[in-house]
This record gives C-alpha cells, structure tokens and sequence, in this order.
C-alpha cells in the first residue's frame, strides 16, 4: 500500500460520515491507497480487449489501471471490485491501480497468451470408408493441429487418438452410406471441411448382387445360406459334407468360408445379364498343386461363378496360381492373368468383367492384369447359377477361403472400381 496523503485544508462541511477510504491523521484528513488482491481471468489475448475482474479494497475514487504500463478501459469501479477491458500487450505483465490515495500492483498479475492460429485440413488418408466404421484410422492432414480435441465426421464426435501440428489421427465410427464432412477442433477454433464418404458394395453402379459372409448368414458353421444384401438373390447348399467351412478369423477378425470339391452355393435358377457381367471377390489361397490343367477328375480351380448352359470359372486353375477366367464348350478355353501370382496366402480382390462382346479383362486389385476374347456358353447374353466352390472330390490341394461376393449388371469401371478396391483393402486386407 502506498504511503497516505495528508489532505490539509480539508473542508469537512457536508461530507457525512467518513468512509473506509479515509482516516483523520493528526487532525487532517488522509486517504488511503487502494489494495489489490486478484485478478480474474489471469491470461487474454495478445490483442486486448478481455473483460477482467479485479478484486480487492478502497476501490471508491480509482481512476485508472494499467497491465504492463498500458491503461485499460474501466468499465466500472467501487468497493472491492474494478471491472475493465485489457489493452494490447505481450508477455507477463504487472497490474496497477491507481486511486486518489496513491497505487497498488499485482507483480507478473497478467499474462497475454500468444495467439492460437486457427485450424486447416487439407487431405485425408482415406476418403472412403466402409459403412461399420471398424476403428479404420483416418488421419487427416493439415496445419495448426496440435492439441485437437475434437473430430466431428457426419454428425458424430470422436476424440483424437493422436495430433501434431500437421496431422489428426482418429477411429472411424459408423455410420449410414454416403457423403459426410470432417472437421477439427483445436484451442485455435474448428477447421474448414473436407468430403468423406461411408460405402458400400450395394452403391456400386448396376449391382445385382452381394454376398459378404459378416452380413446375412444364416448359420455360424456349416453354413445353409447367404442372403443377398441387395435382396435379389438368395444362395443356398446342401448338408454336412457338401457346407463350406466357415472361419470366424479368416481375414483377420472377419469371416470367410472355404469349400473343398462339390461344395458349392447354388442360385435356385440362373440369373441373366443381358448388357455384360462383372464379378469381384475378396479371396486368398495356398494351392499345393504342381501341374495345370483343368478337369473334374484333378484338383480344378476355384469357381466363382458356374454357368447354367456351360462352365465359367475366376479363380486358380494354373499351377502359378493366376488369376484366370474359363469357359468350357465342348473343351476349355481360359484368359489367364500376366506377371502376377496370387498363391500367397494372403487377401486379394481378384475379379472379371466380360462384355456381351466377348472382351475379357482380368483383375487382381484395381488394376487389370489380363485380357482376351472368349466365347461365351450363353450365346448373347452372360448368366450364372453357381457360385463359389471347386470340382474335386478326391483332390483337396485346393485350399482357397473366399469373403464377399459382387455381381454386377454391366462393366465395373472407373470410380466403382476405386471406391470397390479402397473397400476392400479397408475392411478385408486386401493386397
């Protein structure tokens, strides 16, 4: 507290009774300095203009306040509360109030907080995402991330896994299929957005059918029957012997089903694509046989897709273990993929498209690994009636576990091929 003010010539006509800021000292009449204890919120920004509360005694009469030496606009003042507007400034700063009886300060009594630059994302790792969600990671790239707190992707609130000034990283949570926006939220505000978009094999353009062993099985073990997602179709087998394994742990917490021989899921009739078909399957393999050819008394490739009028295969009919699209009338004919082997034991997206052209092209991922021009069993038109399973009974060195099945009316290409490709590395593993 500062030394008091003697105050001589004091008139004390009319004043009433003295106040707390005043004392008689040796006759005269002397005013005391104000007392500051606190000031509340202790920290604002560089560029002023926070509303602080000051608190303490001997208030009545103050006139000013500084923080750093730079006044402050009062708002109002009296008793033991000042209430002001900061000034600009930087660093911790020395608060100051000033009254008639002298000053008080509050040492280091405020700090100006640098300023927290606002968020921005500019990329996403993925920018499609399976429809369950699963824990995907999705980093979201950017600048002033540091300390995000919050992700809000389609309406939903996710905590951050992890940031830096540069990255976001968080778990995809489900929801509905289509396009949603991402945004971050730091000390520094929210960020603009980005698309980001939840699919499925159901949005792909002319699907006809979809067969996925976590959606629509019937049974745990020894399963009777896929249900199509898209509601057209429904496969069914036998009993016993004739059923698939199923495995729970198959591609890796996902499901799969492995037939041996005659095990097969039959279509109750064929099913007709009169513009061209295209069929993708996730699928992963070890084969231990040694030499080609195809034929029901060997070990026979794995059939995707059987036909009604005569035999269509994708599947590993080679003793390289390519990706391979066969017909048979009245002997077999194949397209088999180049340069690339499939025979690892780990999850592929292997699939065809054949055009009512007779064009052929063979996939393993998104890209193309063969081509070639058949004859079609079905003159004008592709249908299947069968799918998933091999020929042999008394050979099985075919050891191929498959996961979802999509059939398509017309060419897949372009985007549905990307999008189909994104999905199936995300959910299924695929290479």
């Amino acid at each position: 507290m500062g030394s008091p003010t003697q105050i001589t010539n004091y008139a004390l006509t009319g004043l009433g009774q003295l106040t707390s800021q005043y004392r008689k000292a040796r006759g005269a009449l002397v005013v005391l300095a104000p007392v500051l204890v606190a000031i509340g919120p202790n920290t604002g920004a560089q560029a002023g203009g926070d509303l602080v509360y000051l608190t303490g005694r001997l208030f009545d009469g103050v006139f000013g306040v500084t923080i750093g030496g730079a006044l402050a606009t009062i708002i109002s003042a009296g008793g033991g509360v000042i209430i002001a507007k900061t000034p600009a400034g930087t660093g911790t700063q020395d608060v100051v109030v000033l009254g008639p009886g002298g000053s008080s300060t509050l040492a280091g009594g405020f700090t100006y907080a640098a300023a927290v630059a606002a968020p921005a994302i500019s990329s996403l790792n993925w920018s499609l995402g399976r429809i369950q969600g699963g824990g995907l990671a999705i980093v979201a790239t950017g600048t002033n991330l540091s300390g995000a707190t919050n992700v809000v992707i389609g309406g939903n609130s996710v905590a951050p896994t992890s940031s830096t000034s540069t990255t976001c990283t968080f778990a995809l949570p489900a929801h509905a299929a289509g396009v949603v926006t991402v945004a971050v939220t730091t000390a520094g505000g929210t960020s603009n957005t980005l698309s980001f978009e939840y699919w499925a094999p159901t949005q792909i353009t002319g699907v006809d059918s979809y067969f996925d062993p976590e959606l629509g099985v019937t049974t745990a073990t020894g399963v009777s029957q896929w249900t199509d997602q898209i509601g057209t179709r429904t496969v069914t087998q036998g009993t016993g012997a004739n059923q698939p394994v199923y495995t729970a742990s198959a591609f890796g917490t996902l499901h799969g089903l492995t037939p041996n021989g005659s095990q097969t899921l039959a279509a109750a009739s064929p099913r007709t694509f009169a513009t061209g078909i295209s069929v993708f399957a996730i699928l992963k393999t070890t084969d231990t046989r040694t030499s080609g050819g195809v034929g029901y008394a060997g070990d026979a490739p794995n059939t995707i897709v059987g036909d009604s009028s005569a035999s269509v295969n994708l599947g590993f009919g080679t003793d390289v273990a390519k990706v391979e699209f066969e017909t048979f009338n009245a002997g077999w004919t194949s397209t088999q993929s180049t340069g690339i082997t499939i025979n690892d034991g780990v999850a592929h997206m292997m699939g065809f498209t054949f055009s009512t052209g007779n064009t052929i092209t063979l996939y393993n991922g998104a890209t193309s690994c063969g081509s070639g021009s058949q004859t079609y069993g079905n003159s004008g038109a592709c249908e299947w009636n069968t799918i998933f399973g091999g020929f042999s009974t008394t050979d099985n060195a075919n050891n191929t576990t498959c996961g979802p099945l999509i059939f398509v009316q017309g060419i897949v290409s372009g985007g549905d091929l990307a999008k189909l490709w994104a999905w199936g590395q995300q959910g299924w593993g695929a290479t």
